[in-house]
């Protein structure tokens, strides 16, 4: 299945497992993968559209990388081991508050 949003495209597949089934896909910006995801099933899923929790999964890890590379960035910018100084949070929090991309994962996530 191949679900797109905006600049967004979901690739979803089901396959039979063992011991139940699985649904795994990626996500892709434009035309770079940014996050891969897996969900195995043991019983029947409670889903409003199929692959939605997949699709949730699949944007959560992208918040998540996104935010982690911005903490890194503020890392940097000071040459800091950690996230303690408080010079380093703060630019943390403002390069959070002013990214768009993590502002369109997270509206994403929402209008799944």
């Amino acid at each position: 299945m191949i679900k797109k949003i905006d600049e967004y495209t979901f690739y979803a597949e089901y396959r039979n497992s063992r011991t139940g089934f699985a649904h795994s896909g990626e996500l892709y910006y434009q035309s770079q993968r940014i996050a891969k995801a897996k969900i195995n099933y043991y019983n029947r899923t409670w889903e409003e559209y199929a692959f939605q929790s997949l699709f949730k999964q699949l944007v959560s890890k992208a918040i998540k990388e996104r935010e982690f590379f911005l903490q890194e960035e503020a890392k940097n910018e000071f040459g800091a081991n950690s996230m303690r100084p408080a010079k380093v949070k703060n630019l943390y929090q403002e390069l959070i508050n002013s990214d768009n991309k993590l502002k369109e994962l997270k509206n994403l996530y929402k209008c799944l």
